[in-house]
């Protein structure tokens, strides 16, 4: 048998196997079962969530516990959200509607006030922990690009008062100060006032630590406060 005849044999044999390997992947393919793209109780946000549910009762009936909820007034969340919304809303696509500015604030706010984990957060407002942990710093951004002019007023305010009412605002002696001239800084008073380098955290009721957690933590600062100090912790805190 000449050399061409083998090498065209063994080439075809070869096109053969791959077709068949071809033709599993394919048929796998078409009979696996399909992924769910969106969960079914995700897309009922609109009616089921917390903004259109919880957050909308709280608004008419109680604005005492909305303002727990959202560290704000009703009034102060409409205006934040009239303008941050351009900032954060995104278009609709063709597979899903994108997340209303509403409900973008509404996870924020509700993250930044009580600390809850971003699964809690996907069961309560019905939207996707990836589509949260990628929200959320787009909204504190353009929270901080609206608020920052306001930031400003409050520190030129704070140094208009230690200039014109340092008696009674910041007394000499109560702050750290830096010398302007040598550049040490002399230390305030209110080191005097710390019973302990590391003081216990107690309890508020954004903590969500667990009282063994807790515990931990009071026992090493027991030991860092006693026979574990060290020369140069202090400097390293304070």
């Amino acid at each position: 048998m000449a050399v061409s005849t083998v090498v065209r044999t063994s080439i075809q044999k070869c096109i053969l196997i791959i077709c068949g390997e071809l033709a599993e992947i394919i048929s796998d393919e078409m009979t696996r079962e399909k992924r769910c793209w969106v969960r079914n109780w995700l897309s009922r946000r609109g009616s089921h969530g917390a903004s259109a549910t919880l957050l909308r009762e709280l608004a008419k009936e109680d604005l005492s516990e909305y303002k727990n909820c959202m560290s704000m007034s009703k009034q102060q969340f409409e205006i934040l959200l009239k303008q941050i919304s351009l900032k954060v809303t995104k278009s609709d696509t063709i597979m899903r509607a994108a997340i209303p500015a509403r409900i973008k604030l509404e996870i924020t706010l509700s993250y930044l006030a009580t600390g809850n984990s971003y699964r809690t957060l996907q069961r309560l407002f019905r939207v996707s922990r990836p589509a949260i942990s990628k929200f959320i710093p787009e909204v504190c951004d353009a929270i901080y690009e609206t608020v920052k002019e306001y930031i400003k007023a409050c520190c030129a305010l704070h140094n208009w008062m230690r200039i014109t009412s340092s008696n009674n605002y910041t007394p000499s002696g109560t702050l750290d100060e830096e010398d302007i001239d040598s550049g040490p800084v002399r230390q305030g008073s209110w080191r005097d006032e710390i019973n302990e380098t590391l003081p216990s955290i107690g309890t508020v009721g954004s903590n969500h630590s667990s009282n063994l957690a807790r515990e931990k933590r009071d026992r090493i600062c027991r030991y860092f406060n006693s026979e574990g100090a060290v020369p140069w912790q202090e400097r390293m805190i304070f």
